[in-house]
């Protein structure tokens, strides 16, 4: 989980937008759900992808320069991200980025580490 997610709504390889990577390392696939919700706690964006082992997938809020999938959530200010997995081997980095990457070139990111939170359920609740 991780807060202060922001979109620009701009075009692919412009603006703002925030990446996610996540990289499983638990010995087999994962099923791996992105939610991506607004201030006003609205759902803008989700995807549901098997993150096979020893892969990194990369999810955006919309088109960058990483080959990523797009949630084209369109604007976003003090964003919430969530992400669930079926595996706890499975862990994700995320960021605020120029879409278009770094000064002089496209490949560079450029752009603020937001920090992620793992949250797990109380032993023996639902929640």
């Amino acid at each position: 989980m991780a807060s202060g997610g922001f979109d620009s709504d701009e075009s692919m390889g412009a603006g703002t937008a925030t990446s996610v990577h996540c990289t499983n390392l638990s010995g087999k696939s994962a099923q791996v759900r992105f939610s991506f919700y607004g201030a006003g706690g609205s759902l803008e964006g989700v995807s549901n992808f098997t993150l096979p082992n020893l892969n990194t997938e990369t999810i955006s809020t919309h088109g960058t320069f990483f080959s990523d999938l797009s949630l084209g959530t369109g604007a976003i200010q003090q964003g919430v991200l969530n992400i669930q997995s079926t595996e706890s081997g499975v862990f994700c980095s995320a960021m605020l980025i120029d879409a278009l990457g770094g000064p002089g070139t496209a490949d560079v990111p450029e752009g603020i580490a937001l920090h992620m939170v793992r949250y797990n359920p109380h032993p023996g609740t639902v929640e």
